[in-house]
């Protein structure tokens, strides 16, 4: 398994191989407190991630999977969210202040 900081370049460089990183993790992988902010991201499968207290502000999410993931505390402050998938994710003091969300 790659280390977090491995994972994070990955979300950030080449979202197909986080993909199948990601399923590769049994019990899901630990991106907590990690900035995404003003970030743009299409396509990431954040499923079962462990996102507890990270920075998605101003960023652009466009068909991003959270499915199954700890989203508590998850900052989204003014992102732009699109058609991504948030079943079964844990949303506990999650922050949509001014985020814009379609067709989620």
């Amino acid at each position: 398994m790659l280390s977090k900081e491995e994972l994070i370049n990955l979300v950030l460089t080449d979202v197909e191989a986080f993909n199948n990183e990601v399923k590769s993790v049994k019990g899901g992988a630990d991106l907590s407190e990690t900035d995404f902010s003003n970030s743009n991201l299409e396509g990431v499968e954040f499923v079962n991630v462990d996102l507890t207290s990270s920075s998605f502000a101003d960023s652009h999410l466009t068909e991003v999977k959270f499915e199954g993931c700890d989203l508590t505390s998850v900052d989204f402050t003014r992102a732009n969210v699109v058609e991504c998938d948030f079943s079964g994710a844990l949303l506990n003091g999650t922050n949509f202040n001014f985020a814009i969300l379609n067709y989620c």
